[in-house]
């Protein structure tokens, strides 16, 4: 224990040296006993300034406020004067005016679960809209604040919300007391705590001002500045007390309080008693038996105001359950966090947790908005990585190196040592089959040693010398032995592909989708490539996998480029019968092998976007490279990438060159036709091009050989060496995009690739034809802990359809 506390101090004072990671932070932690296990303090008190910040400075703790509401709530109910399935309208009348046209009487119980139907504007577009079109502060401390319209009828719905602002209302007209005094009387008192209030002015002496901790925001670009506290600190302005968010406090003082829970309700110390054993038992159990209401906790959290939170989802895929007290895991954490553990947060990044099992609870405190604040970029990086990484810091996707998640990891030291990966000897790994290679270099692997274990040392090993960090790694791997029904699926769809092309203009213009920036359909001169409209070639997107999306009509709207539906073809457009189902035919066999492939990947540990919030932790699953695996599995690439509903193909047809657009010379750069790009996806299918000779009037087309040598697809090594990739016919092949390498912090690459169709005599009328598939995931989808794949992506398309820019399309 003491060389983990030695640890945690170590790791504390390092990421507050730089007040651009963060400026200050204070971290406490108790056993059960109350003893002290650690409290320390280091950074300034506000950027810019060089007073250190006080172990016992005082923090605006947010929504740490919420346990000690649902604690008062629990004590009026232990005696007799609240009850949890009474209409709260016969306490609080004003709450009927948010229920008006709903059928369900708002409950303490809703109100402490969150299944009251009321939100946060930060969290909820809808409510945002509404606060914005009246002009309410979400932390003003005024009734309108917290009275926002419901959405959704109490007890249908989990949404994170103003609802134990409410219950606070509540307790106050059942004690008779302010939410304050009543605090201090019931609570506070008989802990022993003296400095936490919810009146800034006069609820300690002095106020809380001479010990306040700055506020601050960090901006895109991961620089720290300081802010104005955010919530209302003049008390004649305050119509309410928020007691889902209004208490300011310090760590060691509030932790008491959770000393207090791990005791069955009396703390060892001061014996004090808040509450009886039945009724911690109650705070602390399991609340939501609809399966309903716990699928919601999944339900990923929007930005909907980003000046105060990042996006995010919690413990997605972990199984989660409510309790009055805050968050809990039913089936504990594979990072030793127990069955027993509660744990919630506050906005400007407060995190406080207990766990009855360990006997150990804890709190960080450091003032950044926005919430969820980001942590981590790869540390060593050769020279092209480090300029990558710095164009993704400036668009907000990354923040700095080491910052709030370095000090969640600490509370991970109290309860057990890290799991340690399984290695396998270099002996060992060399006496495997070997790797596979083209006469290029591409990685190859036969698709039935890929499907028969995806664990095996010869896949693992193919997967890191083909998506690697290695210099000589190509960031491709080729699929060969694939299913009998493969060549027949390519060829009939890359025929249709020549077939639609040729089509007259105005029957092709009937297939084309504007609303979704032509991502559905036809799209011909759309795309911007080398700073002018793309006219040498034109493609056909679909979905393959899912026609219609199934998300809400707002997504359908903020995402069109995503979640439009598939726009075929005619059954009977003449030329081109049969068009979709050769498509999802070979749309969906590429998938099902892609997500073989992502299984085959998942060993690698990927970080991916389920940024798992362990209690009091961001806990980052650092990705382990080739052979070394995770024993925690629950972060599943396949499945991400299997149930998402983003999945997009893209049928191309390059046109012969014409006089209008005629082909690069032999002398030009092998990019100035199309220049190097990354696709923003997470795995990329590839199919073999198909050239095709123009027939004479009424005759099919001819296949060809490609017209030029210089034809084909060029991969940057990640040395930077240039290297030409042919996909042979009867192969498939898979190369990394851009998301996968932001989710997977760099361990997984991304491919930099062009493709040229070199200059030839015999070109003037030959075609190419080719199809990719693009997995990606769900707009919702953290890539890293504050950007979203449809974050991400906006930009991506912003920039493809935008005057000037020099890159191209790659969905």
């Amino acid at each position: 224990m003491s060389q983990y506390i030695a640890n945690a101090r170590s790791l504390l004072t390092e990421t507050c040296k730089d007040p651009n990671k963060i400026p200050g932070a204070v971290l406490f932690a108790a056993d059960r006993s109350g003893n002290t296990l650690l409290h320390e303090a280091a950074g300034v008190r506000q950027v810019g300034s060089s007073e250190p910040l006080s172990k016992d400075a005082l923090f605006w703790m947010a929504s740490c406020t919420k346990l000690i509401t649902a604690i008062a709530a629990v004590q009026l109910v232990e005696a007799g004067k609240l009850q949890f399935d009474t209409p709260i309208r016969e306490v609080v009348p004003e709450i009927a005016k948010l229920e008006q046209g709903y059928n369900t009487p708002t409950t303490l119980r809703h109100l402490l679960n969150h299944t009251a139907g009321q939100s946060y504007p930060f969290f909820n577009i809808d409510t945002e809209a509404y606060f914005a079109k009246h002009n309410i502060l979400p932390f003003g401390c005024k009734f309108a604040s917290i009275s926002g319209p419901l959405n959704a009828e109490p007890g249908t719905r989990w949404e994170y919300s103003t609802a134990v602002d409410w219950a606070g209302l509540v307790v106050e007209k059942a004690s008779g007391l302010n939410l304050d005094a009543y605090f201090k009387k019931n609570i506070f008192e008989p802990l022993g705590i003296k400095n936490i209030t919810l009146l800034p002015q006069t609820g300690i002496p002095g106020g809380v001002k001479p010990r306040l901790a700055g506020l601050h925001f960090r901006e895109k670009d991961g620089t720290i500045r300081a802010m104005e506290h955010l919530i209302e600190m003049d008390e004649s302005q305050q119509e309410v007390l928020y007691g889902g968010s209004g208490a300011f406090g310090n760590a060691r003082e509030y932790c008491q309080i959770l000393v207090a829970l791990m005791n069955e309700g009396t703390h060892p110390v001061t014996k004090g008693k808040i509450l009886s054993p039945a009724s911690v038992k109650e705070l602390l159990r399991d609340q939501l038996t609809d399966e309903k209401l716990i699928k919601d906790l999944d339900r990923p959290i929007p930005a909907a105001q980003p000046e105060l939170t990042n996006p995010l989802t919690v413990l997605e895929g972990v199984p989660k359950n409510w309790a009055f007290a805050g968050c809990k895991t039913p089936q504990g954490m594979p990072t030793g966090r127990t069955s027993q553990g509660v744990w919630w947060a506050g906005i400007a990044n407060h995190y406080w947790f207990l766990d009855n099992e360990t006997g150990v609870c804890g709190m960080i405190q450091c003032q950044v908005l926005p919430f969820f604040d980001p942590y981590i970029v790869p540390l060593n990086l050769n020279s092209t990585k480090q300029s990558k990484e710095r164009r993704l810091a400036k668009e907000g996707i990354f923040s700095v190196q080491r910052i709030q998640g370095q000090l969640l990891r600490v509370f991970q030291l109290f309860t057990t040592p890290p799991r340690q990966p399984r290695e396998f000897p270099p002996k060992y790994i060399r006496s495997m089959k070997p790797v596979a290679y083209t006469p290029e270099g591409a990685v190859c692997i036969s698709y039935p040693d890929l499907v028969s274990d995806h664990t095996s040392l010869l896949v693992g090993a193919s997967i890191e010398e083909a998506f690697g960090s290695d210099p000589r790694a190509l960031g491709i791997i080729v699929v060969r032995d694939m299913p009998e029904e493969y060549r027949g699926y390519r060829e009939r769809l890359l025929k249709l592909a020549y077939k639609f092309a040729h089509l007259d203009e105005n029957v092709k213009e009937k297939y084309t989708d504007p609303l979704s920036r032509y991502s559905f359909g036809w799209s011909h001169g759309k795309e911007i490539m080398n700073g002018k409209p793309d006219v040498l070639k034109g493609s056909y997107y679909a979905n393959p996998v899912v026609d219609v999306p199934s998300v809400s009509d707002a997504y359908r709207k903020a995402y069109p480029e995503y979640y439009g539906k598939n726009l075929w073809p005619d059954a009977n457009e003449k030329g081109v019968e049969g068009f979709e189902q050769a498509f999802k035919d070979l749309g969906g066999l590429i998938f099902k092998i892609g997500c073989e492939l992502a299984q085959a990947c998942q060993p690698f540990g990927v970080y991916f976007f389920k940024i798992v919030f362990d209690l009091m932790r961001l806990l980052q699953l650092t990705l382990h490279l080739a052979l070394k695996q995770l024993s925690d599995t629950s972060l599943s690439l396949p499945k991400l990438i299997s149930s998402s509903q983003t999945t997009k193909a893209r049928l191309l047809h390059y046109f012969p060159p014409s006089p209008d657009a005629p082909l690069p010379s032999e002398d030009e750069p092998v990019d100035s036709w199309c220049g190097f790009h990354l696709d923003h996806s997470l795995l990329t299918g590839l199919c073999s091009a198909m050239f095709l000779k123009e027939g004479k009037a009424g005759e099919e087309p001819t296949v060809v050989p490609s017209p030029s040598p210089a034809s084909g697809l060029y991969i940057r090594t990640r040395g930077g060496e240039l290297t030409k990739v042919s996909i042979p016919v009867d192969c498939l092949a898979f190369q990394t995009g851009e998301a996968l390498e932001v989710a997977t912090g760099g361990k997984l690459c991304a491919t930099p690739h062009c493709v040229r169709v070199g200059a030839s005599r015999q070109a003037t009328d030959i075609s190419r034809e080719t199809f990719a598939l693009f997995m990606q995931p769900d707009i919702d989808q953290l890539l890293s802990p504050s950007v979203t794949f449809g974050q991400f992506s906006k930009k991506v398309f912003d920039d493809h359809y935008a005057e000037g820019n020099s890159n191209g399309a790659t969905m």
